[in-house]
């Protein structure tokens, strides 16, 4: 009679986990458990368990971060200003510091969200805007004739 497969219940052959799948299991738990205890400590803080930061060139991006939300500085000279464009990663609070370096008057607007800063000759302006969506934004000075 020929030997036939091991009997699982008999106890003989148990199921082996080697060190390394163990350790495997083990990184993921340790990982698992910081994640979910980041977000849950962040949440009962009252904070989102990731803020917006800026990034280079004036886009916003999504990143894991401080409660403080990001500063953007736009700089407005006679008839322009030092960047283009706005792009939004993220939805989340962000603050303008806006200079108006022209020898005339400038303002920051956006449409929507609503937001306009209008700091005189040579003055600095601050203001804050909340993006509910990702996107790029649109942004002009009102003045007549200078958008």
């Amino acid at each position: 009679m020929s030997p036939g497969p091991p009997d699982r219940n008999s106890g003989s052959n148990p199921p082996t986990i080697t060190a390394s799948v163990a350790g495997v299991f083990a990184g993921f738990g340790i990982l698992a458990a910081i994640g979910l205890g980041w977000t849950l400590a962040r949440s009962t803080a009252g904070r989102p368990p990731f803020q917006i930061a800026m990034g280079p060139g004036g886009s916003v991006t999504l990143s894991a971060g401080s409660a403080e939300p990001p500063t953007l500085t736009v700089a407005a000279r006679d008839i322009s200003f030092d960047r283009k464009t706005l792009n939004v990663a993220g939805p989340g609070p962000v603050n303008f510091v806006v200079t108006n370096s022209g020898a005339i008057e400038h303002d920051f607007t956006i449409d929507s969200p609503k937001v306009a800063i209008a700091p005189r000759p040579g003055q600095r302006s601050a203001g804050a805007v909340m993006f509910a969506k990702p996107g790029t934004y649109a942004f002009y000075c009102s003045l007549p004739g200078h958008r």
